[in-house]
């Protein structure tokens, strides 16, 4: 479920004939599966002129109208940049803005040195949240009636490991005839341990999975396919 925030600029850089501007702003969805601080990689990339030798960039990082941390990127390769963001837990979860960006630049001629600093607007966004998994599903037949169990965890950031659904929580039984789309069959309410049960009548056979949605915090979840 790992998707990609992007985003161009129109700030430019316009000192001593040099003109250029910080393209875009790359950082992709991050997942917690493990204590401690993390290092989501984050990529820019630039139009500068072939003269200017060395850039540098430093990033604000925003969880709502927080201010976080930043992360710097420096030159890897023609017209591109690269950096680490280093997340830690304190720093919240959901989504994360990226920018406005302080750019350095730099020439190294002998007899052309230039430098010069601008600020860019470019802003991007991207997720932390932690994992989620439905596991130990499970489907018995007896005549027309089908039984169907799951367990419910998650990456428990701030406590540093994985704990139950808490309970009272929905996630949704889907059903598939084959060669058809998913459809809800019903609503599972999660008990004891994190573990989520229901019976269905049908005297078709298909295949049944469990889907856990997404929240603010926490990725959702799809657990294995069962047919029965």
């Amino acid at each position: 479920m790992t998707t990609t925030g992007l985003a161009t600029s129109t700030a430019e850089a316009d000192t001593g004939g040099i003109t250029f501007a910080i393209t875009s702003l790359q950082a992709n969805d991050y997942t917690i599966r493990s204590g401690g601080c993390h290092y989501i990689p984050v990529v820019a990339t630039h139009n500068a002129p072939p003269a200017v030798d060395d850039i540098d960039v430093e990033a604000e990082v925003w969880n709502g109208s927080k201010y976080v941390s930043s992360v710097s990127l420096s030159e890897a390769g023609p017209g591109r940049l690269e950096g680490s963001y280093q997340y830690c837990g304190y720093e919240g979860r959901g989504k994360f803005r990226l920018g406005p960006a302080e750019v350095s630049w730099y020439t190294w001629g002998s007899d052309d040195f230039r430098t010069g600093r601008f600020e860019s607007n470019i802003t991007t966004t991207f997720s932390v949240k932690q994992a989620s998994r439905l596991s130990g599903f499970k489907v018995t037949k007896k005549g027309k009636v089908r039984t169907f169990s799951v367990k419910g965890t998650f990456y428990y950031a701030d406590g540093s490991r994985w704990a139950s659904f808490p309970k009272g929580e929905k996630v949704t039984l889907e059903r598939r005839s084959t060669g058809g789309s998913w459809k809800k069959v019903k609503t599972m309410k999660v008990g004891k341990h994190g573990k989520a049960t229901a019976k269905v009548t049908t005297s078709r056979a298909a295949q049944y999975r469990v889907r856990d949605s997404a929240t603010a915090n926490s990725w959702g979840a799809t657990s294995a396919v069962k047919r029965k």
